[in-house]
């Protein structure tokens, strides 16, 4: 049974000097974001690095092409460009701490739950994943799925243990909205720890179970992507650009903008996911709304058209 979503509250306003100092950051920075690249800008050539990750997993196939799609759509109001890959693995943190200092890293793409990126580095205020990232599906035990059937409200959910990873960024949206968590250090260790038993379910990305499921079906045989529930809060994928680099995160705004009202973006989006949303029959799910009251002031929640909706699947 679908259970559509409720409408997303309106932005709270700042209540602390705090809030309203970072209200206030956001607006200089969509204001700079909008200014007209000088002739040295649209002449030079612009060096552009990002972290190309081992995995090879195909969601970061899609914001690689996403940010050249971007940079060649623009080339006309900024002139040309270069990207240097940096392949060296490394942590998470390492990523974030890189990208922040913007010397061997200028450009990474990100789910909003970092406050240290979205402080230190320049938000990109156009989700690059439509959103899409928010909306969550589980990985089980397949003799669990009846247990599962049987959840329609949060209270519900309540009575099972999500596992989760220890530092993630949604970690905080999770417990506001009194879900019961185990996590792991490790994001390879959550899955024997599932088969095990040590929690209920693995709340993942509508990107990521399918994918992982063809990773790991073979090495997990009884897991199984939960059939009946969805749940979802706002949690985009930005782009975050260095703040040595204002000039790129005008060029990145720009071309966002550009794929945003042509519908390319859609279309981008759609050709990587398509197939792998399809198969999971979203529209006939329950919907069970989480409240993020850590959103971004700079997310736009308001806009709509830059948003995923599981009923246009």
């Amino acid at each position: 049974m679908w259970e559509p979503a409720r409408p997303m509250p309106p932005l709270r306003p700042a209540t602390n000097l705090k809030a309203i100092r970072n209200r206030g950051l956001y607006l200089l920075m969509a204001l700079a974001l909008h200014a007209v690249p000088t002739l040295s800008q649209a002449t030079s050539t612009m060096v552009v690095r990002y972290y190309d990750t081992p995995s090879g997993a195909v969601r970061y196939d899609y914001y690689a092409e996403l940010l050249n799609m971007v940079l060649k759509r623009t080339e006309a109001g900024f002139g040309p460009y270069r990207i240097e890959k940096y392949t060296t693995p490394m942590s998470s943190a390492r990523w974030n701490e890189m990208a922040i200092r913007g010397e061997t890293i200028n450009v990474m793409w990100s789910n909003i739950g970092h406050p240290d990126l979205n402080e230190k580095m320049i938000p990109i205020p156009i989700p690059a994943d439509r959103g899409v990232h928010g909306y969550r599906v589980f990985l089980i035990r397949a003799d669990r799925q009846a247990e599962f059937n049987q959840v329609r409200t949060l209270d519900q959910l309540r009575q099972f243990v999500m596992g989760q990873g220890a530092n993630w960024g949604d970690i905080k949206i999770l417990e506001h909205n009194r879900l019961p968590l185990i996590t792991g250090t490790l994001y390879e260790n959550l899955f024997p720890m599932l088969e095990a038993g040590r929690f209920d379910y693995f709340s993942r990305s509508v990107l990521e179970a399918p994918l992982e499921m063809d990773s790991f079906s073979s090495k997990y045989p009884d897991l199984r992507i939960e059939n009946s529930l969805l749940l979802h809060y706002q949690f985009p994928v930005v782009f975050f650009v260095a703040k040595t680099e204002p000039a790129l995160a005008r060029r990145i705004q720009a071309g966002m903008e550009m794929m945003v009202k042509d519908g390319s973006l859609k279309t981008l989006f759609y050709r990587y996911f398509q197939k792998s949303l399809a198969g999971l029959k979203l529209k006939s799910r329950v919907v069970l709304e989480l409240d993020n009251p850590y959103l971004p002031a700079f997310v736009p929640v308001s806009n709509r058209e830059l948003w995923f909706d599981p009923l246009e699947n």
